[in-house]
């Protein structure tokens, strides 16, 4: 039975009060709510006398307390509307040997200090270089979003209309993107595509205003009364109608935030009015999500060359499937997946969708799923079975042909052995990179191919350096192999969390393929063939072990 942190360790209590009052900090009261302890203190900042709350969480001192000062209102390191002050960073830099009374003496005097200087020189050794938007703070509703570009630059606009795609209804809740914004002569600023799915996709109108700053209150009712106290034009409802006769309003407002580190740029949320077909009316507020293209990237900075490639991945199974999506997350700008394959129920055990995909064609269920979930990279889904020669089959070179225009890098998942010597040597012969990867029975070992454009060894060269044993075999189950009810050929046994391994090592490789040579880019592969060990050759667990060995042109091989 969990306990109260101060009946856990009472000796931490008595500490934390006699730290206090020798710092000089009176406590006016202390009360117990629950798990967690509240104490009202009184202490001296520069002079000024201050009322502080310390709320100590329920896991105290595993995690911080929470200060808040309700009779100020700063500027800086203040939540604006709970008055909590910020007096431990976000991230690792609280320790469970620090207290409440050696963070008050150190850190508020900074605080105050930092709120109150408006030259970043003076506060640079004080402050967390991070920004503070103020658009945080607001009481949004939850679940609910509207998409945007921080790109979007309004210049001297200020105020104009909406064109908002996505999912909307009568509670209020939103999950759409700003398709367009305009300006009130009419000039459209920008255009965006739909970047979230939805069951039915709605249009509506709204609009958008600048103001020179903040609202101050955070709930919708207040927000909206502030709104329309400096903008009363905006308080007639002019929205879209909803079905029963609802009608649902939007304004964007956009003002002034630090976006990084002392910086100022736009903030935005959105102002939601639903008026019903009684004439009753709900305000609520939808946060902003910045979705643009850098917005993404700002995260991934390495991964900046992928925007400009085209990647054909052949074989979309529990190696092709979740490397697919990696590759996408990445930023790829286009993807051209080609599988002839479904997806069997049985196989979502390694698979990365489930049971909703069953029975789909899996090129398609991976192409909507990335379209949904990441459509700043394209997706084309190619159901095309390699090696068939009915009549009406599909042409094998003609499918290849298409996939290949124009692209940067072949992936072959395909874990076949004869394809992958074919599709190596297409890749070579078109001119582009080449990466295969393969898992081996039971998942106990892995490998990943690259044949670099540049490289003039081959798939072929390979077959003779593992004959020569320069280059080692993946180890494998000795009853890795199984026929489950249903499937017509047997299959391999292996955890999703095993071949998951490879995959990820296969999309590495082909993303510092991708971006060898660029300035600032992901760090160069060197190695050319990967070989990893999860087991050891009696089957005990090992950590992955990779090995890297080069690829060069063998002199037996007949292809040179």
């Amino acid at each position: 039975m969990l306990k109260p942190w101060w009946e856990t360790w009472p000796n931490r209590l008595e500490y934390e009060l006699k730290a206090l009052e020798a710092a000089g900090i009176t406590i006016e009261d202390q009360q117990r709510d629950g798990y967690r302890l509240i104490l009202t203190l009184r202490a001296q900042v520069d002079g000024t006398d201050v009322r502080l709350i310390a709320r100590f969480p329920d896991l105290y001192p595993f995690t911080r307390f929470e200060v808040f000062a309700p009779d100020l209102s700063l500027n800086r390191h203040q939540n604006p509307h709970l008055k909590n002050l910020c007096l431990v960073p976000l991230g690792d830099y609280w320790e469970i040997s620090d207290t409440l009374a050696s963070y008050l003496s150190k850190q508020l005097p900074r605080v105050f200090t930092a709120a109150t200087s408006e030259d970043p020189n003076e506060v640079a050794e004080l402050e967390v270089h991070q920004g503070e938007p103020v658009s945080h703070y607001y009481a949004c509703l939850p679940n609910a979003i509207i998409l945007l570009n921080s790109e979007w630059g309004l210049g001297k606009a200020l105020s104009g209309e909406l064109l908002i795609r996505g999912y909307f209804d009568a509670t209020g809740f939103v999950r759409a993107t700003v398709t367009e914004v305009g300006s009130d002569d009419g000039t459209v600023l920008f255009r965006q595509q739909p970047l979230l799915i939805s069951p039915s996709e709605d249009a509506i109108h709204g609009r958008w205003i600048a103001i020179e700053k903040n609202i101050a209150h955070y709930t919708p009712d207040e927000f909206a009364d502030e709104l329309f106290a400096m903008h009363p034009e905006l308080r007639q409802i002019e929205g879209t109608k909803l079905p029963k006769g609802a009608r649902i309003d939007v304004i964007g407002v956009v003002f002034p935030e630090e976006l990084t580190w002392r910086h100022l740029g736009q903030g935005w949320v959105f102002l939601v009015r639903v008026q019903r077909k009684d004439r009753s009316i709900s305000k609520f507020l939808v946060r902003a999500g910045r979705a643009g293209e850098s917005d993404l990237r700002k995260r991934i900075p390495e991964l900046w060359p992928l925007q400009y490639k085209t990647i054909a991945i052949v074989g979309t199974g529990c190696l092709g499937a979740p490397s697919c999506i990696e590759l996408a997350r990445a930023g790829a700008k286009e993807l051209r997946l080609l599988d002839g394959d479904f997806v069997e129920p049985g196989t979502i055990v390694r698979w990365p969708l489930g049971f909703a995909i069953a029975g789909r064609n899996k090129v398609e269920a991976l192409s909507y799923f990335i379209k949904a979930n990441y459509p700043w990279t394209g997706v084309s889904a190619n159901v095309h079975r390699i090696g068939l020669s009915f009549p009406n089959s599909p042409s094998d070179i003609e499918s290849l042909q298409s996939l290949l225009d124009g692209v940067h890098l072949l992936y072959d998942a395909t874990a076949e052995l004869d394809l992958q010597r074919m599709l190596s040597d297409v890749a070579k012969s078109v001119g582009v990179h080449y990466v295969g990867v393969s898992s081996t029975p039971g998942g106990w070992g892995e490998r990943v191919i690259r044949i670099a454009a540049e490289n003039d060894a081959c798939r072929a060269c390979l077959d003779y350096h593992i004959a020569d044993g320069a280059v080692p075999v993946p180890v494998s189950s000795p009853h890795g192999m199984t026929e489950a009810p249903g499937c017509n050929a047997p299959t391999f046994t292996a955890a999703n969390f095993d071949t998951s391994e490879v995959a990820l090592m296969g999309v590495r490789v082909a993303t510092s393929t991708l971006c060898a040579g660029e300035h600032e880019a992901y760090a160069e592969y060197k190695s050319d063939v990967s070989i990893l060990k999860l087991r050891d050759d009696h089957g005990g667990l090992i950590p992955p072990d990779w090995k890297g060995f080069p690829l060069s042109r063998h002199p037996q091989c007949q292809n040179h």
